[in-house]
């Protein structure tokens, strides 16, 4: 096979020109600069959805390229995602998801032709528990992910050394069992998207945690949000830049598709990011009637979880009784003002009543009752609770009409 030689492009400025014209009289694009490189370069974002929808009834999916400066593949896949959503060929998607996207998170490297930023740090891995990024882009970036709390973050990159190791990975420390299984399975989709299109994929990778921290924004985002992450890597000096966006374009494409469905048992359409923690028989679900009141309270449930020891559904089912136990500790300070949880029956069971620490619930939709949804085998309860997660000890109760367990 012919050597590939390395494309230099597109360099910063390249994006800088493809931004101002992809916005100029686009309905779906509006861009701002959110900030400015550590030499003071603008770091521009672009938010990409239908303005005729209420952007609190979508998801946010979050998009960073360009975080490594000698890595021209990532900053063109970027550029790909921005004009296919651009053309408004997807009407579905941008009806029901908000794009925010950073087509170029390392300027100054891109101009330098580095890994590292100006500051000679490496940004994908200055996003830290707990803490705040040094990096100046980071800072940026950082900002605007707490700020939209994602549904679904993507950082995409470039393999710098070559070779046909494309891949996807994935990040570790999951808050549930799902988790593991709904990132999987989204990456498999992908892997099969890039190769239908003829582009030959190696295996998600876990890169979990680190011994310095959290590596990559997309598992800071889990980490904090509960988020569901994704770094693609596009292979360099082996493909061209053509068929890098191609590349890239296959498994995003079949990425995005996972927001316009209901899947995993969720509640609700979009990411499956709605159970917080536990597993489709019992777990904390998002709470609230607009996906924006969701992502609020799914980053604050979520953050609580610290002070909760276990969620747990008393075995067995004695006397046609779901019994759902936690207990919150620490002082009543910084807890959920409301929270959900999600139970599921036997498809023969008919619920009778629903019992939160003492109180009947009613059966009706919005923020305090209980609403049922069935599928082939079983029934879901979803439990919504207009109440803080208060400090102590809390239980549900779901009365029913089987008793599996009679002498």
């Amino acid at each position: 096979m012919d050597t590939v030689k390395k494309e230099q492009k597109p360099a910063y400025a390249d994006v800088m020109k493809f931004v101002g014209k992809i916005a100029k009289n686009n309905k779906y694009v509006k861009v701002e600069t959110a900030g400015k490189s550590f030499e003071g370069r603008e770091l521009p974002v672009l938010f990409i959805t239908d303005p005729k929808v209420s952007d609190e009834d979508k998801q946010v999916v979050f998009i960073t390229a360009g975080t490594h400066g000698s890595e021209e593949a990532g900053r063109a896949c970027g550029m790909a995602l921005i004009e296919h959503l651009a053309s408004g060929k997807d009407p579905e998607t941008l009806k029901k998801q908000l794009f925010v996207i950073f087509p170029c998170v390392n300027p100054d490297g891109s101009i330098r032709d580095t890994y590292h930023n100006a500051q000679d740090k490496n940004i994908y891995k200055d996003y830290r528990y707990g803490e705040e990024p040094e990096a100046a882009e980071a800072k940026v970036v950082w900002k605007y992910a707490k700020k939209y709390i994602p549904e679904l973050c993507i950082d995409l990159h470039g393999l710098a050394g070559g070779s046909m190791k494309e891949c996807i990975y994935l990040h570790a420390d999951f808050p549930s069992n799902i988790n593991t299984l709904v990132s999987s399975t989204i990456a498999y989709s992908a892997q099969l998207g890039a190769e239908k299109a003829g582009y030959p994929q190696g295996e998600a990778f876990v890169h979990g945690i680190y011994p310095q921290g959290i590596k990559g924004l997309p598992q800071a985002c889990i980490s904090n949000f509960n988020s569901i992450g994704f770094t693609l890597e596009m292979t360099e000096n082996y493909y061209t830049i053509k068929e890098n966006r191609e590349s890239g374009m296959a498994r995003l494409k079949e990425i995005l598709k996972w927001g316009n469905k209901k899947s995993f048992n969720q509640p609700y359409s979009g990411y499956p990011v709605n159970i917080i923690s536990g597993s489709s028989m019992w777990a904390f679900v998002s709470h609230g009637a607009t996906a924006g009141k969701r992502r609020e309270n799914r980053r604050d449930v979520f953050k609580a979880l610290k002070r909760i020891p276990a969620l747990e559904r008393l075995s067995p089912d004695k006397d046609g009784a779901a019994i759902i136990r936690f207990e919150v500790t620490g002082e009543d300070t910084d807890v959920p003002q409301r929270y959900a949880v999600q139970c599921r029956l036997h498809n023969g069971a008919k619920l009778k009543s629903v019992i939160v620490d003492g109180r009947k619930m009613k059966e009706q939709g919005g923020e305090d009752g209980y609403v049922l949804r069935s599928d082939t085998c079983s029934k879901f309860a979803l439990v919504s609770v207009n109440e803080p997660m208060a400090p102590g000890k809390h239980e549900l109760k779901l009365n029913y009409n089987i008793k599996f367990f009679e002498k």
